[in-house]
């Protein structure tokens, strides 16, 4: 699917195909889709123990958390960054968040909690993706929702392309 001069290829939809891969088998299907693509996300997921999300989180250029507003991802968040993402060298610092169902106020003071950037709030869009299944451009769709959705997916593909990074996004929401 293709929206101005983006490319998208949606991945698979059931979250245990993740765990057929192996380690080395992610590591080609990067390096394939860094051939074809500018920018690669990979969607991890929160079961961090598969080898999809152990290489994707290493090597990621840019690695963000979604969280909602509840309290409740703080205790789990904390054993995977005890757990798993420290050992591979990810510190809180290196993530940024990307709230859902929050106002930038409500992010960022999550954010300060689990020691992590600010980076865009997303407003809940009750089942979005059904309804962004069945237009024939999804993602026209998904940036003509509503202006802060707009606003806080140019700044999450801004993150992507500055270099200099979450230096300059400091503060920012």
């Amino acid at each position: 699917m293709t929206m101005g001069n983006l490319r998208y290829l949606p991945g698979l939809r059931n979250p245990l195909h993740a765990l057929d891969l192996t380690v080395e088998e992610v590591g080609r299907l990067v390096e394939v889709g860094r051939t074809a693509f500018d920018v690669l996300i990979l969607d991890v997921g929160s079961v961090l123990n598969t080898a999809l999300a152990l290489e994707g989180i290493r090597r990621a250029t840019h690695r963000y958390c979604v969280a909602s507003d509840r309290m409740s991802v703080q205790y789990p968040y904390h054993q995977q960054m005890d757990g798993i993402l420290k050992p591979l060298g990810c510190g809180p610092e290196t993530w940024m968040l990307v709230g859902m169902q929050m106002y930038n106020h409500k992010l960022e003071q999550l954010a300060k909690t689990l020691g992590m950037l600010p980076l865009a709030g997303l407003a809940y869009q009750d089942r979005f993706d059904f309804y962004a299944e069945q237009q024939t451009d999804p993602m026209q769709h998904w940036l003509g929702v509503d202006r802060h959705v707009k606003r806080a997916l140019e700044t999450i593909a801004a993150s992507v392309r500055s270099p200099a990074g979450r230096k300059e996004r400091r503060g920012t929401a």
